[in-house]
């Protein structure tokens, strides 16, 4: 299980909640968070020390969620500071080779330009909602596609024409779904499209898992 967060508090609640043998977590900055606050240059620098100083602990697994929203950011005053606040995650990111787990609502092409410019090698998009096209973009550089437990049919021809070697699956617990069983829906539903066994599912995706966090699980 890996825990993520999304603004300083979360990702303090997240720490508390990270243990041993199995529960990592990972550490963010949500762009519908960032622009909602009073003083985001200060908030960035705060989470950028936040990561640094938590990134030697074993259960240390990435930055993120951190990416841009087109749903929230109505305005360009919202949408620079997401965009401020995703590169300088990116920067990180790259600076010390972190895994990075994107969120990306309406606003996955935008993020994949971003990456790719900044030749970000390892990047994860949660709770993916894009199209097949931006699927195949993200593939084609072997980004990572994690699947929620919600079926839909532009879903549906995603799982079936991405290569399971790209695909992970998550719960997105607690706001998709309850808790991080529900991950295994996700894997019911490749499993479903793609006309394989759930135990292959779940064993591809936990080594997915593993080589994309390089952790041992």
């Amino acid at each position: 299980v890996v825990l993520s967060g999304y603004s300083f508090k979360t990702n303090e609640l997240v720490l508390k909640n990270a243990r041993k043998p199995n529960v990592y977590f990972s550490l963010g900055l949500a762009p519908q968070e960032i622009q909602r606050n009073a003083c985001p240059e200060k908030e960035i620098q705060k989470i950028k020390d936040q990561i640094q100083k938590e990134s030697k602990n074993e259960l240390f697994a990435g930055i993120g969620e951190v990416g841009l929203d087109n749903h929230w950011a109505k305005s360009p005053q919202d949408k620079q500071i997401q965009k401020n606040a995703f590169l300088e995650m990116i920067k990180l990111a790259k600076e010390k080779s972190f895994p990075i787990i994107i969120h990306s609502r309406d606003a996955e092409s935008q993020c994949l330009e971003l990456l790719i410019k900044n030749n970000i090698k390892k990047a994860l998009f949660h709770c993916f909602g894009g199209n097949e096209e931006q699927a195949l973009w993200a593939m084609e550089n072997e980004y990572y596609i994690s699947i929620p437990p919600v079926k839909s049919k532009e879903r549906k021809k995603i799982i079936k024409k991405i290569s399971l070697d790209y695909l992970l699956i998550e719960s997105d617990a607690p706001y998709l779904g309850k808790t991080s069983l529900d991950c295994l829906k996700s894997a019911a539903m490749i499993a479903e499209y793609k006309n394989i066994s759930i135990k292959e599912v779940l064993e591809k995706t936990f080594l997915n898992a593993k080589e994309f966090f390089a952790k041992s699980f």
